[in-house]
Formats: C-alpha cells, sequence, structure tokens
C-alpha cells in the first residue's frame, strides 16, 4: 500500500545498500549470469526491491549507502570489530560495479566513503534531513541503526525480504524496548553484538542490560553506582570489565558527522536515465530490471502500482473459460504450455482442471475445468501427436495423461542440464532463465495454475534450445521420458519381491554383521 505523505514534507528515502545487496543475493539461485557468465542474481534482487519501495513509498529524494571496506576507525578503536564475519563471496564482489551502474542509471547517489561504514553515512544525511523538517525513512535490516530513531525520522526494519517491513518511530521503539532510541548505544554497550563482534561485558544478555538501563539510564551511570548493584557476580563483572563496556558502547554508536557528506536537496533528488538504463539492461540480459524500471518511470500507460505485488513484478493472471471452439483452434498452435490441478495424494491423483496456453502467446490463456464438456476434447488434444509441455510430467501420467507424442517436461529438461541441483522448483527456474519472481500468494488455485502455464509457455523454447545445445535432447527423448511411465506405474502398484529370498539374503547378512562384530571385540580387547 502506498504511504501517504504531506504535500510540504519531501520524503527522503535512504538506504542502507550493504544491508539490502545481501539479502538480494541470498534470497535467489547463486548461479543467476548473462549469457557472458557475468552474475546477475543481486542486480535483479535488488532492482526488484527497490521498485516496491519506490512504488510503496513515493520518496521525493533518495540515497543509497554502502560499506567502502571493511577498514573503519572502529577496527583502528578494536581490531576484532566484525571480525567474525565471512568474507563477501566473489559472486556477490563482481557485482558491485554493475550496482554502481545500475544505481547512476536510476538517477540514485551511491555513497562509500573510506574509514567509515554504511551507517555512518545514513546516520548523517538522516538527522541532517530531519532537522531540515524533512520526512526521512531509513530502510535497513540492522537493528543498530533504531538509535536514529527521532522527530521527522523513522526506521523500516526488513524483516522478509522487504516483503515485510517494521517501522519504528519514537513510540514504536519505547513500546519494544522501555527506553528512548538513542539508548540503543548503551544496550549494546552492556550486552555486547555477536554480529558485529562488539564484546560489551560477558554474562550479561539483554534482560540484565534492559534491567540495568531503565535503573540508572547509561552506561557510565550504571558504571558509577556499580556498589548499588545487586548481585556479586554481576557486580565484579561490571568493575572488571568496565572499559570494555565503554568500548563497546563507542563501537556500536553512528557517526552523525561524516566528513564530506552533506545533505543538500538538489544532491538526493531522483533522476533516471532511460536511455542508459535501457543499454545496460541489454548488455546484462536483465529483462525483468528493464520491466521494473519502465514500471516506475516509463510511459504513463506503463506505470503500475506495485504496492500489493510482493517482492515480484505485477503480472496478469487473467484467463478466459475455454470451450470446444478455443480448443479446436490451439490445436493450431505449435505448441501447448498446461498446467493441472490435481486432487488426492500421490501417487494416486486426479485432475480436477487444466490451464492451458497455446504456443507463445502467453497474454491468452485459458482454463477447463473437469466438470466442463471441453475437458474431454482437451485431453484427447493432449493425447494426441499435439507437442505438449508440463512441469512434473509424472503426476500427469498418474492421472491417466499420457500422449502419443512425449510430453516435454520443464522439471526433466532442467535435471538434465544441471544434475547436482539438489532443487528443481518452478519459482526458482522462473528466477534463473526468465530473471522473474513468482507472486509470493495466488487468488486461488485456478490462478497458480495459470501462472504455472504462462511460466511453462516461456520456458519452453529456452530449455529445448540448450537440451539441443548441450546434445541432451536425445537423452531426454529415449531415457528420461520413456522412464517416467515406468516410475508412474512403480509408484502405484509397487515391486515384486522375492520374500523367500529376501529373507535368505536377511539372514546371510545378519550372519556377516556378527562375524565382524566379534573380530572387532577381538581386536579390541
Amino acid at each position: 500500500m502506498k504511504q501517504e505523505h504531506s504535500s510540504k514534507q519531501k520524503r527522503f528515502l535512504v538506504l542502507d545498500g550493504s544491508s539490502l545487496i545481501f539479502r538480494a543475493f541470498y534470497a535467489l539461485p547463486p548461479d543467476l549470469s548473462d549469457s557472458h557468465g557475468q552474475p546477475t542474481g543481486a542486480i535483479f534482487g535488488f532492482s526488484n526491491m527497490l521498485t516496491k519501495l519506490i512504488a510503496e513509498q513515493q520518496p521525493d529524494l533518495m540515497a543509497l549507502a554502502f560499506d567502502k571496506s571493511r577498514h573503519t576507525f572502529r577496527t583502528e578503536r578494536y581490531a576484532d570489530y566484525k571480525g567474525t564475519r565471512d568474507k563477501t563471496p566473489e559472486e556477490l564482489l563482481s557485482q558491485f560495479p554493475l550496482l554502481r551502474e545500475f544505481a547512476a542509471n536510476m538517477g540514485i547517489p551511491f555513497l562509500e566513503k573510506d574509514n567509515y561504514e554504511a551507517d555512518d553515512i545514513i546516520g548523517t544525511l538522516a538527522t541532517q534531513a530531519a532537522a531540515e523538517g524533512y520526512d526521512v525513512r531509513v530502510v535497513t535490516g540492522d537493528r543498530d541503526a533504531l538509535q536514529l530513531v527521532r522527530p521527522n525520522l523513522r526506521v523500516l526494519l526488513t524483516k522478509k525480504g522487504i516483503s515485510e517491513l517494521k517501522d519504528y518511530d519514537t513510540a514504536a521503539f519505547e513500546e519494544e524496548y522501555g527506553f528512548e532510541p538513542l539508548k540503543l548505544i548503551d544496550l549494546k554497550g552492556l550486552m555486547g553484538d555477536t554480529s558485529d563482534n562488539i564484546p560489551g561485558i560477558p554474562g550479561v544478555g539483554p534482560k540484565t542490560a534492559s534491567k540495568l538501563l531503565l535503573a540508572y539510564g547509561s552506561v557510565e551511570n550504571v558504571l558509577a553506582h556499580v556498589e548499588d548493584v545487586s548481585g556479586k557476580k554481576l557486580k565484579e563483572r561490571l568493575m572488571e570489565y568496565a572499559d570494555q563496556a565503554r568500548l563497546s558502547k563507542e563501537l556500536a554508536t553512528i557517526e552523525l558527522h561524516v566528513p564530506e557528506i552533506e545533505f543538500v536537496e538538489a544532491d538526493y533528488r531522483i533522476q533516471p536515465d532511460m536511455e542508459k538504463m535501457q543499454a545496460f539492461c541489454d548488455a546484462h540480459e536483465l529483462r525483468a530490471v528493464w520491466r521494473n524500471f519502465e514500471r516506475l518511470y516509463g510511459p504513463a500507460e506503463l506505470a503500475l502500482d506495485l504496492g500489493d505485488t510482493g517482492d515480484a513484478a505485477a503480472e496478469d493472471l487473467s484467463y478466459d473459460l475455454w470451450d470446444e471452439a478455443a480448443i479446436k483452434a490451439a490445436a493450431e498452435a505449435p505448441y501447448l504450455a498446461v498446467s493441472g490441478i490435481f486432487e488426492g495424494l500421490a501417487p494416486f491423483v486426479s485432475l480436477e482442471g487444466l490451464a492451458v496456453v497455446a504456443g507463445p502467446d502467453v497474454e491468452k490463456a485459458g482454463f477447463v475445468p473437469k466438470d466442463s464438456a471441453a475437458f474431454p476434447a482437451l485431453l484427447s488434444l493432449l493425447e494426441s501427436e499435439q507437442q505438449a509441455a508440463v512441469f512434473g510430467l509424472k503426476r500427469y501420467d498418474q492421472a491417466g495423461v499420457r500422449g502419443q507424442n512425449d510430453f516435454f517436461d520443464i522439471e526433466l529438461a532442467a535435471y538434465l542440464l544441471e544434475p547436482e541441483r539438489s532443487k528443481y522448483a518452478l519459482p526458482e527456474l522462473s528466477q534463473k532463465y526468465l530473471q522473474e519472481m513468482a507472486p509470493e500468494s495466488f487468488a486461488d488455485e485456478r490462478s497458480r495454475a495459470v501462472w504455472e502455464a504462462k511460466t511453462i509457455s516461456r520456458l519452453y523454447p529456452l530449455l529445448g534450445a540448450k537440451l539441443e545445445e548441450e546434445e541432451l535432447t536425445h537423452l531426454m527423448k529415449t531415457v528420461e521420458l520413456p522412464l517416467v511411465e515406468v516410475l508412474a506405474a512403480m509408484e502405484q502398484n509397487g515391486v515384486y519381491v522375492n520374500r523367500a529370498h529376501l529373507a535368505e539374503k536377511t539372514e546371510e547378512v545378519a550372519d556377516r554383521l556378527q562375524t565382524i562384530e566379534q573380530s572387532i571385540y577381538e581386536m579390541a580387547g
């Protein structure tokens, strides 16, 4: 849902780019890349996040802040600061030049600063803008930023991708923590922070730290009243680790005066460049990124309200109920893409209806329910020599649909192309090959089937061409597809076993195990 804001108060959206790009990278399959082998998954995911944020928040001004390196003024004070974090994967590092180019084309400043973290840049810009009366929203996955909450400045904390954002103003923070936002640095000073490797005071957890803060107000005041603190062990720890608590608070404090970082409205106006963005997306085959950009900044007829579409681009999942005339017309298509609604538990399933797309024209989808007079005609067409593509052929076989001409199974094709993968779900294949995310939810089973049929229709020519390129088409047709019918029947009928021979072998193996066990005891003494 779009966020409304006063026409007099301009909205400044400040994004923690380092936090969001990591979320984008790990939310998607790691092998998304262009035809030259350049990884692009993080750019794709980041574009989805950014598109949704801009559509919902409707900012007037924006900035992206990034960590420049791991060496900062904090590591100079404490060498082990963030020392437990893994190195940034090479697949992500290689995408940072692309990310800078993407941000430039979006017309959003990309900010980084030697010796400082993204948090410090965010803190400096956000507090300056808030003091000048702008409506400032900081978007991050890092709770450290909650210390910045104040009048005109709220923090939107990412919880699941960015499909869920928790909105913190002063009231929301105080309701959760029990004290004002700035005292978050005192909390970290006492309890530390394992994610940033801030030590704090050993043995002091969130409850104890909060209790001390509510009683004394700050790290310094807690340490000044150590003699008043109850509990011998706690008192000893506070005295022993007093300097460490002060250092931890210092490490947790966001710097609000980063040199050469200054909020000037004109510098942060969004200025997208359509021509450069199109060239960038063409060069790296980022079709979905270009569609996102067009929806935000293209001609008026292309612009969409993306407020309720989740992380996926808005998609038309409408369909027509096909009659026999529509099915007769579909027989002229070069292929059909089909997705069924199944009932029952595998392997004993039946079809309740089929969503169909005729050939590459994914805009025109049909649905044929089981109780329709057109349903037998559709089954007859599928069981003829009409080429059809499905996902998970075995289910259709078990439901009684068997074509004279082998179906093309998207799932099997994906397996043959990448047998080392453990999952071949249709949403993942859509991300990998089409650079499109599946909707987060569907209105009903028919909408889901229509989305699947449209996706299958677009994947079929792509995966078919890749099988040809890798010389795997023959293997698909002569081994894998015929095997589907065998496996489907085995699951439904079971496998005959010579029970007497099996019992004999069981006894033989048991004797052998007993002999090995006895030998182990003898050798071990």
